[in-house]
């Protein structure tokens, strides 16, 4: 069997996905599974051991005109698109795919033979599980839909960290993550000092990583401290590795979370207060505690410092008896 999976999101929507793949792959025997992905997000896909092919998606004119020549070639038993809303881009791109069952959201145009979430129209869940709605249309029967990720490192990505924890002689570490996509997503500076002043006060070793857009700002930061290492990432999967191997991951709402979540990390969060939005993407870790900002629509910048200091504290604890 050879089954599509069109996943055009951002980083985050990417790894929420990774739970479908693995659940096709234990369920359905000797399946062939690909991925369209966007041009940002499939750099992790190809060494992802669910993935058998990888298309990109780049929204170039020649370099999608060969993609979809491509995958036009192969003739798929499924073609599943995980949008649960209606998307132009996935409507035109499931009418030039061939496939003898093709899952996905309709709108006015029913592109789609089946469409998956019909019945959950008024209904928030988190993100996997909305993703996983496609399953039971494949005969594959699941309890409990709330399932982690499924992400690995890579012996490249392993020797790096090792390398730097062996030259800055730190053994555990809390991992760190200041930067987000939108600014109602940031922690304010003084914020982030006062917590950071507390942690390298206890002697807790810290990892900071960042965005491409915010590394001298981070940088900046690290700067300040004895115990707080600024860790230049390459690759999502350099991100991978050090989340994996920390006792607490503190961050922003990103797909840093999903990362955290997907080895489950112990996390201490920060959420814009958007109850619907904290439903779809909350963590899926056993323990974390998730600060939201006070009042419906605030912005993360809005969450008062001793709600910060007063949650870190209590994890704190639980980490270090």
């Amino acid at each position: 069997m050879k089954v599509l999976i069109v996943q055009l999101g951002r980083i985050g929507d990417t790894v929420l996905t990774t739970p479908l793949f693995k659940v096709l792959k234990e369920k359905i025997e000797n399946l062939e599974l690909h991925v369209l992905s966007g041009r940002n997000n499939y750099h992790f896909l190809l060494e992802h051991p669910f993935v058998d092919k990888v298309f990109i998606y780049d929204k170039k004119i020649v370099s999608s005109i060969r993609m979809i020549s491509n995958i036009r070639k192969i003739e798929y038993d499924y073609w599943i698109d995980i949008k649960d809303h209606p998307s132009t881009e996935s409507m035109l791109l499931a009418k030039l795919g061939k496939a003898k069952t093709k899952i996905g959201f309709n709108g006015e145009k029913h592109i789609f033979d089946i469409d998956p979430h019909t019945e959950y129209k008024l209904k928030y869940e988190h993100y996997v599980e909305v993703a996983l709605r496609p399953v039971k249309y494949l005969n594959i029967h699941l309890e409990d839909r709330r399932i982690r990720p499924n992400l690995f490192e890579n012996d490249k990505s392993k020797q790096k960290l090792t390398q730097f924890l062996s030259m800055n002689n730190i053994d555990n570490y809390y991992c760190l993550n200041n930067s987000a996509t939108a600014d109602s997503r940031m922690l304010q500076r003084e914020k982030w000092h006062v917590l950071l002043d507390q942690i390298n006060q206890e002697g807790k070793k810290c990892l900071l990583i960042s965005d491409p857009k915010t590394t001298i700002s981070a940088k900046k930061l690290s700067s300040k401290y004895k115990n707080i290492f600024y860790y230049p990432t390459t690759s999502i999967i350099d991100v991978f590795s050090v989340v994996k191997n920390s006792e607490l991951v503190i961050t922003v709402d990103t797909s840093i979370v999903h990362i955290a979540s997907a080895f489950n990390k112990t996390q201490l969060c920060f959420y814009t207060n958007l109850p619907n939005k904290i439903i779809e993407f909350s963590p899926l870790s056993d323990k974390y505690k998730l600060v939201k900002s006070p009042n419906e629509g605030d912005s993360v910048s809005d969450i008062k410092i001793e709600d910060v200091l007063r949650n870190y504290n209590q994890l704190s604890a639980e980490i270090n008896g």
